[in-house]
Order: C-alpha cells, then structure tokens, then sequence
C-alpha cells in the first residue's frame, strides 16, 4: 500500500481522523515530550511494516528531537535511508498522534539529553510538522469517561435493582470499571450478566460480561477494578458501541483541544504580562565612581 504523504493513512481499521491545528498540536506534543512518550517511526511507502521504535524528548515550535536507540553495530536503523518519514506516537490516555517527519538530521545532545538515557543512543531532530491528525483505531484505543460526561455500566445480574458502577475506560470487546464487591462477582472467571453502558442519558444495548483481571482501584477506596471481556459479543452490540465511541471521541478531543487553547492563551498572558512588566522598569542608574 502507497502512503498518501500529505494526509492520514488509507486505512480501513481507521475509525477517524481529525487534523490538529498547529497551535494544539505543539501544546500536545510538548506535554507527551516532557513525558518521554514512545513513538514509532514509519515507512511512508510501507507503513503497515513494524516502525523503528523511538522517545520523542524535545517539542518547541520550530523543533521536534528524538532518541533512537543504535542497532548492535552502533549504527543507525536501516529504515534511516529514507528522507521522509510516518511518525506514530501513542500515547495511553488518548487517540494516537501521526505525522510527516521531513528533512531530518542528527544533532549533538545536551548532556542532559546525554544523562537520561539508558542504552547506547543517537539523537534526531526535524522541523515542526505543517499538519498533524488524530487518528482512531477501534481496536487498540478504549474511550475513558470523558471530564464533563462520566461513564457508567449498568449492571443487574440477576438482582431487581440496576447497580451503576464508574467506568474507567471501555471498547468493542470489554471494559474496565470500579466495582463494590458487595454488589458486583470481582473473581476473575466470574460472569456478570444484562450490562449496559450509560453516557449522559443515553444506554447501550444489553450484553453479558466474564472477569479478566481483578485490583484495588488506585481512584476509589473500598472498589475493586475489574477488566472485563464482553461475552458472546453481537453486531448489534458492536455496532451500537461504535456509535457511543464515536460521539465520545468528538468530545474527548473538544476537552483535549480546549485545554491546549486555553494553555496557549494563558501562556501567551503570561509573556506579555513578563515584556510590559519588563518595559515598565526604570533604568538601572550607573554605578558610583
């Protein structure tokens, strides 16, 4: 397949995609490069080929750098011979991030850059990207509740009154939610059925769940975190969580989007704020002789 290198790839397991104006893709990518978040490094002409996998360490506006870990050799990656290429970065708390990464080169790191890596590492920078997208995949990427709209599954299993239990994240094939184990099976095996998912006012249709894994959950005292699988998943199910995928997306990247503006303007506050403050300041009077 031929990488269209001026927009999202032509991909059928692509749910969306949405471009990212400049301003909040540099608030994004300076967020997860604090992070030292994970990225992948791809072939335009080949991109479904596993990436060279690297550390995006430096956002600025003019500047994205890189560490790539060197090959045995101490050499560079092979894929490295191309001049352009497809960045993937994924990050766990939201949709991954894909752009074109031209005209790269090496540079000498800082030693600090230096003192925070843990193998033997070369050092790539490229310009700030002109475009950048959202991309939605619906089989790696489960939604998490929104701030502004919580999500709920309902669960009856057997009981006459419908027990509401937060969910942490779901997808098309399960769902992690914090539980009171007085009201909800918490042992891993155990099948929990009539679920359905609760957004705002609207439900999902019913479906049955069986326990993954089972924890303390780190956000509630007293709850259990149970990763569920949905059992014996329908198409009308799977379709139905689609559509409440999708709607959640819209949102999830409106919050996201939203508090990169406000960030930006706030900074931009700031260093005004700093010049008129500055420009105030009376002359500093020449020393005593």
């Amino acid at each position: 397949m031929t990488q269209n290198i001026h927009g999202p790839e032509t991909d059928p397991d692509v749910l969306e995609t949405a471009e990212i104006t400049a301003k909040v893709g540099l608030w994004h990518l300076a967020r997860l490069a604090r992070r030292g978040t994970s990225v992948g490094f791809h072939s335009v002409n080949d991109p479904k080929v596993e990436g060279t996998p690297a550390e995006l360490i430096h956002a600025s506006e003019t500047t994205l750098r890189f560490r790539i870990t060197v090959d045995h050799d101490g050499g560079m990656p092979k894929l490295f011979d191309e001049t352009t290429l497809l960045v993937v970065i994924t990050a766990p708390d939201q949709p991954k991030i894909q752009f074109i990464c031209a005209r790269f080169k090496l540079y000498k790191p800082s030693s600090e850059e230096i003192f925070a890596e843990s193998k033997p590492s070369v050092y790539l920078q490229c310009p700030f990207p002109d475009k950048l997208w959202w991309i939605q995949r619906r089989d790696v990427y489960r939604v998490k509740s929104p701030t502004g709209l919580p999500i709920f599954i309902g669960i009856r299993n057997g009981n006459p009154k419908e027990v509401l239990c937060p969910a942490v994240d779901f997808g098309l094939n399960g769902v992690a939610m914090d539980v009171n184990p007085n009201e909800v099976p918490v042992e891993v095996g155990s099948k929990i059925y009539a679920c359905r998912v609760l957004v705002g006012s609207r439900w999902s249709r019913t479906f049955d769940l069986i326990v993954r894994n089972a924890s303390n959950s780190i956000q509630r005292d007293g709850m259990v975190r149970l990763g569920c699988a949905i059992l014996r998943p329908s198409v009308a199910v799977t379709q139905n969580l689609i559509n409440i995928r999708e709607g959640l997306m819209e949102l999830i990247i409106k919050e996201m989007n939203a508090e990169a503006e406000a960030e930006a303007e706030a900074e931009a506050s700031r260093s005004q704020a700093a010049a008129e403050s500055a420009a105030e300041q009376p002359p500093a009077e020449p020393p005593l002789e």
